[in-house]
């Protein structure tokens, strides 16, 4: 399943991640898609980051939000909304799901 590799894969690449949360969503066009909220520090700054990944069929789409830990929130419902609208033509169900 590509969610479970991606996260793996990231990881191994970005030493003290700390995952915030994940689940598995449906916009509300009837998108599924796989959330996943980290945060880590790299010299000496704080990111939080969500990545959004939507898949059909063989392709995988990922939407990376990035925000530094210390910035106010004010934009992350923002975000959300935004993917929610988020339309795929010919959407056939991918293996996203763990």
């Amino acid at each position: 399943m590509y969610s479970a590799f991606f996260q793996d894969s990231l990881k191994q690449d970005i030493p003290g991640l700390i995952q915030k949360g994940e689940d598995f969503p449906t916009t509300s066009t009837g998108i599924d898609y796989f959330r996943w909220i980290v945060e880590f520090t790299q010299k000496g700054v704080g990111y939080r980051q969500a990545y959004y990944m939507f898949g059909s069929g063989k392709w995988i789409l990922v939407i990376r939000y990035t925000r530094l830990t210390n910035q106010s929130a004010q934009y992350d419902d923002q975000v959300e909304k935004a993917i929610d609208t988020i339309q795929i033509s010919n959407y056939q169900p991918a293996l996203m799901a763990p």
